[in-house]
């Protein structure tokens, strides 16, 4: 299956040659700007600002892996294995968690159950993004035992 196909777009119609390059490119600036004024720019913030900061980019990682779980499971219709789409729903719900675990226990934040604290924000954090990271590899795993069957 290819990604095309998946996205409903013809196979003979690809992007043009410019279009990857160019964006590649626009991605390393961004990045290189954003190294070299990362110290400038969070320099000056407060610790208020940091917690609204910090906020706000992990709810945006909730989004995002919400927005996974979303297109997974409206795609039911796709010729896609039961056992990929079970693994990114569960996978990706579970980041998601964690990851709001993780910005509701920033030190800052109102208690979560227990008294918020810097270990207790890391370890959700690394729990988020171990179970990213294990749901990414099984899913690598599961296409390449795919395609080792089909051919």
């Amino acid at each position: 299956m290819n990604i095309p196909a998946v996205l409903g777009r013809d196979v003979d119609r690809g992007l043009p040659g410019w279009q990857l390059p160019a964006f590649c490119l626009l991605a390393a600036l961004a990045m290189a700007v954003a190294a070299l004024n990362s110290g400038t720019m969070l320099h000056g913030l407060v610790d208020a600002d940091r917690l609204n900061v910090h906020l706000l980019l992990e709810i945006f990682a909730v989004v995002v892996s919400s927005l996974v779980v979303l297109v997974t499971w409206h795609s039911r219709t796709l010729e896609q294995a039961v056992s990929v789409r079970n693994l990114l729903i569960a996978g990706f719900t579970l980041t998601a968690g964690l990851d709001l675990a993780h910005a509701l226990s920033y030190e800052g934040m109102p208690d979560l159950l227990t008294p918020n604290s810097m270990q207790k924000a890391i370890f959700f954090w690394l729990s988020g993004r171990f179970t990213a990271s294990y749901s990414a590899v099984r899913l690598f795993h599961a296409a390449w035992r795919r395609s080792l069957t089909k051919s």
